[in-house]
């Protein structure tokens, strides 16, 4: 059989090689062109000189004004699918990359993995006549890291003839990751045939496309070719050399505002944006950065890199003209998303690296690592966060969102996103020998899209379109016609939905029976000045983010969950005007288009984010909630915003429901303060003696608590379990306060003894049983909080009298208290919130946040730091695609403030407590060093709480902010 069908594919491969003469013969030279397609990673609409920006592009700027600039050119608001989309003409998700490369779904949509049904344009147009090459970034494919993993899916193997570049994304540009030439890894060292004085990736890319234009001159003059260049610029980390750097030295100085009001009027004036549109609200504010020095440093550095790449763009244009090709050579410049925000290396690692003990690399030494921790070639640690100076080898930091925000000028949101921002980038088309000279340095506004980009090739090549490649040709370890092994999976499956033909614009080339077809249109008619015609809407999804634009109106939404939005593009085209509310049946009518689409083009079902998975529950128990239903409950709730809340007149959680200190009316009072911030929800502690000493009389309490939060329209969060400050609790009367000490009386649930006791065990589970049992139904309770940083030494307090070892006592206990509270079968979720770093890599959790994880329904985690790093712990936890909850925030002698962390949490919708309500027994107005360091009267600077005793705000302009966010002004 494999004989057959290899036989076959080399009978298609000759007929599309012959109908490819053919056509060429008989549209003479000038009508197939050589075709160069120009990516870069993650850049904005008005980065670009010619796009509105202060940045130095001179050779794209000279490519501008002798082609078109297009000024609604769509991406997929993320690297992987867009360059799945870019060389396959089909939605990523069907061509399997609806998400990464470290997908591993066997859904199609989701493998991770270029399907390879899809063919790329280098398949397209290789039987047709066209030599194909190669350089810079792939990132199609899930075996990337080892030399000895499969390569059926990298660019040999998927239709170029030459490569030279990286397999995965990202990494450090002066030693990559995964650099390869041909099917071979190297190594700056070590490669034979490009030895610069200094290496540095956006050069070696450059470079090595002019070496294979000059290699292909002479020794395959005549040919036309397909050449696929993909920079990683200006992607994270920001890396440039110190002359391109200089260029920018100070520019930056003045800040965001200044830049983005600059670029609205210069996108105005060149006729890319209408003067009537609304300019989006600003991210940052430049006056709060505490570090501005570091923060304008990051700029120059990433002006320096898009400098940089105009540069070897430049020496790339100035082979072609010197081999005569330059004017029959279609060139297309365009980006792979929005400009990003992510906060990657924007903390410092200083603590880290004090014990690293590096060695440098030999000249065989693959870099094993994208992102830190990590070393250079010579055995230095990469450095990370606020006052390192971005720009060297040692640096890895990514210039923020505030900058993201001045790239994205005038649009909403960021890669990721699929708003404007996300996935409106440049696109300019260069081609003397195709473009009419009328239409020269004109602006094309017809929207396009990625899709388009493959068609536009297939069409001015005259290529035919060669259908879905046989399973087994080349996709062993190598092409050769002799090893043509073939791990048959899913994969192999045929692409029944793409059969349909549709969409195809003027100029579109016959397709081979049963082959995908193209879902965009050719963009040919736009170079001679004529319309383009489109008979389908334009889609996109991403993380769920999801949106559809047919003709002037755009749907959109955040998240599987996000309402959608409504926008007319020709007034409104920053989205800051929702239509949805006044035009319901026009949202109706566009949503249930994107939900066909969804279901034919492989966006649905969405996949489970590969997580650890929870053990078996116990019998007739119910497991963890899937995605969809953790997603319904949090749309039914909205953003829950709240606090961790114990009473200004008790110490700890015993005091507050014991008998005889339990005070309804304190509650009453200060829920009410709570509420009028717009508060909806609070965290509370319980603990497992008050249930042991009287079960009913504290369920009493518990309702009475319920009832008084109620009536204030708030609902509760009980916490179960927590392993924070005093290990040996005891019921009755609780000390008074220490002077100046924070959480002086607070214990934890078990204590020591119990922990350390299994005989005692069966009396925790009937205080879970009992609890979540009660008010397992109960509309008032909000979510089940199991158990609270569970693996906490209290190194600062009690840390000596901790049990030796106390996480193996923790970890069994509670593994089985999810158990316990799962066979109660309460309506509400479970979590357990993890509290130590910001879990950017999976595989290097602690065993006690696997357990946390893997059994909680929603994730929930505490963060006390700046803004960044709570971007970064939010961006990490959003990949197990569970709604997220900050339970632990806001410590104002950490810089965790309100304004602005609260905000972006609002936007994220990532519900928020902060620590603590009123100043009270607690004490924890004072910081956590008053275990160390004496205090006496009020701290200067409050750590935690909101209101004085008597209800004043501790600062007004908190209180109006929250207020502000809440719509409670």
């Amino acid at each position: 059989m494999k004989t057959i069908r290899a036989s076959m594919f080399l009978t298609l491969l000759a007929l599309c090689s012959l109908i490819g003469f053919v056509a060429s013969s008989v549209l003479g030279a000038a009508a197939r062109p050589n075709i160069l397609v120009i990516l870069s990673d993650d850049m904005g609409f008005s980065d670009l000189g010619c796009y509105g920006g202060e940045i130095r592009t001179p050779t794209l700027d000279a490519l501008a004004a002798d082609g078109l600039r297009f000024t609604q050119f769509y991406n997929t608001a993320r690297c992987c699918p867009t360059r799945a989309s870019l060389i396959t003409g089909l939605y990523p998700h069907q061509a399997g990359m609806g998400h990464m490369t470290s997908s591993r779904s066997m859904l199609p949509g989701y493998q991770g993995d270029l399907r390879r049904d899809t063919p790329t344009i280098a398949e397209q147009l290789k039987p047709a006549g066209y030599a194909t090459y190669m350089c810079g970034k792939w990132h199609v494919t899930k075996h990337e890291r080892k030399p000895d993993e499969p390569n059926y899916n990298w660019p040999l193997q998927r239709g170029f003839d030459r490569f030279y570049g990286t397999i995965t994304g990202g990494g450090n540009f002066y030693d990559p990751t995964t650099l390869c030439r041909g099917n071979k890894f190297i190594t700056p060292e070590n490669d034979a045939e490009y030895r610069p004085k200094k290496f540095y990736y956006t050069d070696a890319i450059s470079d090595n496309a002019v070496k294979f234009l000059k290699e292909h001159a002479a020794q395959r003059a005549g040919q036309p070719f397909f050449f696929y260049v993909a920079y990683t610029a200006a992607h994270w980390p920001m890396h440039a050399l110190p002359e391109d750097i200089a260029k920018y030295r100070g520019k930056y100085d003045g800040g965001y505002e200044p830049f983005r009001a600059a670029r609205l009027a210069r996108t105005k004036q060149l006729g890319l944006v209408n003067a009537n549109w609304q300019m989006t609200p600003q991210a940052e504010d430049w006056a709060a950065v505490q570090d501005k020095a570091w923060e304008a440093r990051c700029m120059e550095v990433y002006a320096a890199m898009v400098d940089r790449m105009d540069q070897g763009i430049g020496r790339i244009v100035a082979e072609l003209k010197r081999q005569g090709q330059f004017d029959n050579t279609l060139i297309f410049f365009l980006q792979d998303n929005g400009a990003c925000a992510e906060p990657t290396g924007r903390q410092s690692n200083a603590e880290q690296i004090k014990t690293t003990n590096y060695k440098p690399f030999g000249p065989d030494d693959l870099q094993p690592q994208i992102v830190p921790p990590m070393q250079t070639r010579d055995g230095r640690p990469v450095r990370t966060g606020p006052g390192v100076m971005p720009g060297p080898e040692d640096t890895y930091i990514a210039y923020g969102r505030g900058w993201a925000n001045v790239s994205n000028t005038p649009f909403r949101e960021y890669k990721h996103w699929v708003h404007e921002g996300g996935i409106s980038t440049p696109l300019i088309a260069h081609w003397p020998a195709g473009i009419t000279a009328s239409q020269r340095n004109q602006l094309v506004h017809t929207p396009g899209h990625l899709i388009d980009i493959a068609a536009t090739c297939v069409d001015v090549a005259a290529a035919p379109h060669p259908g879905p490649l046989p399973a087994d040709a080349g996709r062993g370890r190598d092409s050769s016609p002799g090893n043509l092994s073939v791990r048959t999976t899913a994969t192999d499956s045929p692409l029944p939905s793409l059969a349909r033909g549709e969409g195809q614009g003027e100029g579109s080339r016959p397709k081979i029976a049963g082959a995908p077809a193209l879902e965009g249109v050719s963009l040919r008619p736009a170079f001679e000045g004529k319309p383009i015609t489109r008979q389908q809407p334009l889609f996109w999804e991403h993380e769920r983010n999801r949106a559809i634009r047919d003709g002037k109106w755009k749907l959109v939404a955040k998240g599987a969950d996000g309402p959608w939005e409504l926008y007319d593009m020709e007034a409104d085209r920053t989205e800051m005007h929702d239509l949805a509310a006044a035009q319901p049946e026009r949202v109706k009518e566009m949503a249930a288009k994107w939900e066909a689409w969804a279901k034919r083009a492989n966006v649905m079902p969405y996949p489970e984010l590969k997580t650890p998975q929870p053990k078996k529950a116990a019998a007739g128990a119910p497991g963890r909630w899937p995605a969809k239903k953790a997603d319904a409950w949090l749309n039914q709730r909205g953003w829950l915003l709240g606090c961790n809340y114990a009473p200004s007149t008790a110490i700890n959680q015993l005091e507050m429901f014991q008998a005889d200190t339990f005070d309804p009316v304190v509650n009453d009072r200060e829920l009410g303060w709570a509420a009028s911030l717009g508060f909806n929800s609070v965290r509370v502690f319980l603990h497992h003696l008050l249930w042991e000493q009287d079960p009913k009389g504290f369920l009493d309490q518990l309702d009475k608590f319920l009832a008084v939060a109620d009536k204030h329209g708030i609902g509760v969060m009980f916490v179960l379990f927590d392993s924070c400050w005093d290990p040996f609790p005891k019921l009755g009367k609780q000390r008074e306060p220490r002077p100046g000490l924070h959480n002086s009386g607070w214990v934890q649930s078990p204590g020591a003894d119990v922990l350390k006791n299994p005989s005692r065990h069966a009396a925790l589970r009937d205080y879970v049983g009992g609890v979540v049992g009660r008010f397992h139904d109960d509309r008032r309770v909000q979510v089940w909080d199991i158990w609270n940083e569970p693996n906490n030494l209290n190194d600062s307090s009690y840390g000596a009298q901790e049990p030796k070892d106390k996480p193996s006592f923790v970890r069994p206990l509670l593994t089985k208290a999810f158990a316990w509270a799962r066979e109660a079968r309460p309506t509400q979720p479970l979590t357990s919130g993890v509290w130590q770093g910001t879990w950017a890599d999976a595989g290097a959790l602690r065993p006690m946040e696997v357990i946390q994880i893997e059994n909680s329904d929603i994730i929930s985690f505490h963060n006390y730091g700046k803004l960044d790093e709570l971007k970064q712990c939010v961006a990490n936890l959003r990949r197990y695609n569970r709604p997220v909850l900050c339970t632990e925030y806001m410590s104002r002698g950490n810089g965790s403030f309100f304004e602005p962390n609260l905000g972006f949490m609002k936007e994220q919708r990532v519900a928020a407590y902060n620590w603590g309500l009123v100043s009270g027994k607690t004490q924890t107005i004072y910081p956590w060093d008053s275990w160390k360091k004496a205090y006496v009267g009020e701290p200067p600077l409050w750590f935690h709480d909101i209101f004085r005793a008597d209800g004043k705000p501790y600062r007004p302009e908190e209180a109006a902010y929250i207020r502000k966010l809440t719509g409670r002004n």
